[in-house]
């Protein structure tokens, strides 16, 4: 909100289009105080949508104000059918209010958005890129996009979420999506690009699909776009042209699609931990020092592990006691890894389940355990 009117310069038509193409799919909640951010980043006009997938902004014409603004969604829509083709209008922003004007005949006024506005800003994670022809590159994602041929069970199709692999390298980009899964074929399409890097990154293809062809840009037909990722520790994939820069969320299948969910839970409880390149989770709960790591099973299945002793030798009578105690129980195992006594639990981790009673239970086990076993087998617990 600003005491004094604040010019947020004259929009031509073709800007407008470009923002609006965007719109539908990410259509903001207007009575929740959603909508389209417009701000100025370096003398331009900066307009951004963002949903969990997807950010998109848009870069417009050259005109420098200071503030930061959400423009209800309508406001744009309204301006794009107040202003006729190579047209263009001015807009205000007042006392929490956006004013639309064409011609000086035309005008049209609404309140802004509630929500905070916030500019979303992507950075250092460019280690692998491709450049190609934004058409190439539009082509080959709205075929990967397309389904199999009069499917017979839509729910087997649907048990598999609508991702795909974006991969580079020597000299080519290419989209791989799979489908043997319910008996149809996988596909692969690709396309030349001045490549540098190799590596690969899963994105939802429906909307990495769906935002680039709906995309009007105000560049040339046969403009180049770069698509930029960091492989290994990219949380988002780039697609940057001249007006515009889109980043889509990585995403990921089987049980590594649920390691944010697995942070989150250790976040929430102001669990210490680190995570290695290989998603290996390093935690310390309750003075145990654990590790987790999420695995295909049959579902997502969580596997937590301690260490119960260090330096212990192996013998028929450490053994037997092991087997022993893993015969009188049910979620737990223990066994013998290079001279270390180690307690673990596998047991299935999917959205309706927390890691918290696991933990508690192989921490509970690994200081029982310790207590028990070195008195008859000797060895260090973790951390004396």
């Amino acid at each position: 909100m600003t005491a004094a009117p604040e010019f947020l310069g004259t929009i031509p038509e073709s800007e407008l289009a470009a923002v609006l193409s965007h719109l539908s799919a990410f259509n903001p909640t207007e009575e929740l105080g959603e909508g389209v951010l417009l701000t100025c980043v370096d003398g331009r006009r900066t307009w951004q949508l963002a949903s969990d997938d997807v950010c998109a902004t848009i870069r417009g014409g050259r005109h420098p104000f200071t503030g930061a603004y959400l423009l209800p969604g309508r406001v744009v829509q309204a301006a794009d059918r107040m202003v006729p083709l190579g047209g263009e209008c001015a807009m205000h922003v007042a006392d929490g209010g956006v004013t639309i004007e064409v011609r000086e005949t035309l005008r049209a006024a609404y309140s802004l958005g509630t929500a905070v506005p916030r500019l979303r800003t992507f950075g250092g994670q460019a280690v692998v890129r491709a450049r190609l022809p934004f058409n190439d590159l539009k082509l080959i994602a709205s075929l990967i996009g397309d389904l199999p041929m009069d499917p017979t069970d839509f729910e087997e199709m649907a048990a598999q979420p609508p991702y795909a692999t974006i991969r580079v390298h020597h000299g080519r980009i290419e989209m791989l999506r799979e489908w043997a899964y319910m008996g149809a074929s996988d596909v692969v399409l690709s396309a030349t690009a001045e490549t540098d890097g190799l590596g690969s990154f899963m994105v939802n293809i429906l909307s990495f699909d769906a935002h680039l062809s709906m995309m009007q840009i105000d560049d040339s037909p046969r403009s180049e776009v770069m698509v930029s990722f960091d492989p290994g520790f990219g949380d988002f994939l780039a697609v940057e042209g001249d007006s515009f820069s889109l980043h889509f969320a990585r995403r990921s299948r089987g049980a590594a699609s649920y390691f944010d969910r697995l942070i989150a839970a250790l976040e929430s409880g102001n669990i210490d931990h680190r995570t290695d390149s290989e998603g290996i989770v390093a935690a310390m709960y309750r003075g145990i020092p654990m590790r987790l790591q999420l695995l295909d099973g049959d579902g997502p299945v969580l596997r937590c592990t301690a260490t119960v002793l260090h330096g212990v030798p192996p013998s028929e009578d450490l053994l037997r006691e092991l087997n022993l105690l893993n015969s009188t129980r049910v979620s737990t195992r223990v066994w013998l890894d290079n001279n270390m006594v180690v307690v673990g639990s596998d047991v299935r981790f999917d959205d309706s389940r927390s890691p918290y009673p696991t933990l508690t239970a192989v921490a509970n086990e690994a200081r029982h355990l310790g207590r028990m076993l070195r008195t008859a087998f000797g060895g260090t617990a973790p951390g004396a």
